[in-house]
């Protein structure tokens, strides 16, 4: 932290002689551009001044030392009024302005009516209104014999209210109000006195962009997963939409979903996601969005165990009875699976397993041979898989001779 001393005049020997530091009394003018205003005093008899910075009833914990005779407040159309105060080393002499951050938000299509009041009306008799944000460009031009637009007398885009017209208060009204409309409005007898403070700074709301949603959309279930609603103001000036945030409204099959607001929606996958439809939009002030395109989550689950229709009839020792050459089936074999399940059929013999005879997870008819030990079902989803078996007790043929 830098300490400044208290007092008002510094006493200093020199050459066993007693002289005087006053404190310097600053000039201190406002510039606004881009929505920063830069603060510049003068003059300037030290290499480095101290300043305190305070944005509506917020004032800095500490002085910051600058070596230049010029600060710059950045974002100040987040506040209604920044205040600067500049100190000289060595001095308690406090140089303060503060600077009233005027601001008119209106939406597209509207018509606003813009005000300030000039400090004189000039000398010259001649006042210019200075539209600002992507170019500086001449709005019209007040004499004390009338206004000027450009040339006419009047404008289908512009009136001038104030009467007379070398009067100090500014007024004037905007119609069907448009995008390249916004940005600060200001006066005076050039351009570079309407950028040394007042003036208007005029935003003009329009809905932000349609939203796109990202985000893992296959997903195993029991997981979690996120959506993600990006979407963009397009209000402006840009120096003041980069200040926003936006609220967000989700969807799920047209119904919203409470309170929610994030732009990140995070779930829990179940099976039923693969019915729901997820939605959003995006908020500014009450400007909203058009609706996002709808995604789908598509969850992944399963083998289930398998399950074979009809069911088999077992022993007690859980096996099928059947007797040598005769024929089983045909059995279906089923399995829950996202995505569905390679469904494929294996008989196994004294000669270990071999493919059966199936088709789309049907086993055909099967003659029945002595060494057939079971059918076995397997579903597999790729990186999983089950399987069901049908276990034979196969009850041998015996012939007797004559």
């Amino acid at each position: 932290m830098v300490k400044l001393p208290p007092l008002k005049i510094l006493f200093i020997i020199k050459c066993g002689l007693l002289s005087f530091v006053h404190s310097q009394h600053l000039q201190i003018s406002t510039r606004f551009m881009s929505g920063n205003v830069i603060f510049t005093w003068t003059p300037s008899n030290h290499s480095s001044h101290f300043i305190l910075i305070t944005r509506d009833t917020t004032r800095d914990k500490i002085w910051t030392r600058v070596t230049d005779t010029q600060y710059t407040v950045r974002d100040v159309l987040l506040y209604d009024n920044i205040t600067i105060n500049v100190r000289t080393p060595g001095s308690a002499t406090d140089n303060r302005m503060a600077y009233n951050v005027f601001k008119i938000k209106i939406k597209v299509g509207d018509t606003v009516n813009l005000s300030w009041t000039a400090p004189f009306f000039p000398v010259a008799g001649l006042y210019i209104v200075y539209h600002t944000y992507r170019e500086n460009r001449t709005v019209f031009r007040i004499e004390s014999s009338g206004v000027s637009y450009g040339g006419y007398n009047q404008s289908s885009k512009y009136t001038y209210l104030t009467r007379p017209c070398n009067s100090t208060n500014i007024m004037f009204e905007i119609r069907d109000i448009t995008l390249d409309d916004a940005g600060y409005y200001n006066g005076g007898s050039n351009d570079e006195a309407a950028w040394s403070g007042g003036g208007v700074v005029l935003i003009v709301h329009n809905k932000p962009s349609k939203p796109k949603i990202t985000g893992d959309l296959n997903v195993e279930v029991n997981n979690a997963t996120s959506l993600t609603c990006s979407s963009q103001s397009t209000s402006v000036p840009d120096y003041y939409s980069k200040l926003l945030t936006l609220s967000h409204t989700w969807l799920v099959n047209e119904t919203k979903m409470g309170r929610e607001i994030r732009d990140t929606l995070r779930l829990k996958v179940t099976k039923d996601f693969k019915y729901n439809k997820y939605s959003c939009t995006a908020t500014e002030d009450v400007m909203e969005s058009d609706r996002s395109d709808p995604v789908q989550i598509n969850p992944l689950y399963g083998p289930d165990r398998p399950k074979i229709t009809p069911e088999p009839v077992l022993n007690v020792n859980g096996k099928l009875t059947v007797r040598e050459g005769e024929t089983i089936g045909p059995f279906v074999c089923i399995a829950d699976c996202n995505p569905p399940c390679n469904i494929t059929w294996r008989v196994q013999g004294s000669d270990g397993f071999s493919d059966a005879c199936s088709e789309m997870g049907t086993l055909l008819q099967q003659a029945v041979q002595r060494d057939i030990q079971l059918f076995q079902c397997i579903a597999d989803r790729g990186d999983k898989t089950l399987k069901q078996s049908i276990q034979l007790d196969v009850q041998c043929k015996y012939f007797i001779g004559i």
